[in-house]
């Protein structure tokens, strides 16, 4: 599986914001989402969609809402992923 550079970037930002303790195991779980998810349409990149999807998925339900000012920190529409931050 092949990342595009804005989406490895963008994972990196996303884990900066979890606590240390725990940044290598939602990488690990953000990955294979991430991966997953590309797969799941038919592509072999990860691009910034996967990775976002990726990232909400590896968030436990309870703290996916606040999520929405991390990814809208990151430039991130978040009204384009409402419907997985519930």
């Amino acid at each position: 599986m092949r990342w595009t550079p804005r989406a490895q970037q963008a994972l990196d930002n996303f884990l900066a914001q979890v606590p240390e303790d725990w940044r290598d195991r939602v990488r690990q779980t953000a990955l294979r989402a991430a991966e997953t998810q590309a797969l799941q349409i038919g592509n072999h990149i990860v691009d910034m969609d996967e990775v976002i999807l990726g990232y909400i998925q590896a968030t436990p339900a309870s703290l996916r809402p606040a999520l929405r000012g991390v990814l809208a920190a990151s430039g991130v529409d978040v009204n384009r992923y409402k419907q997985h931050l519930v």
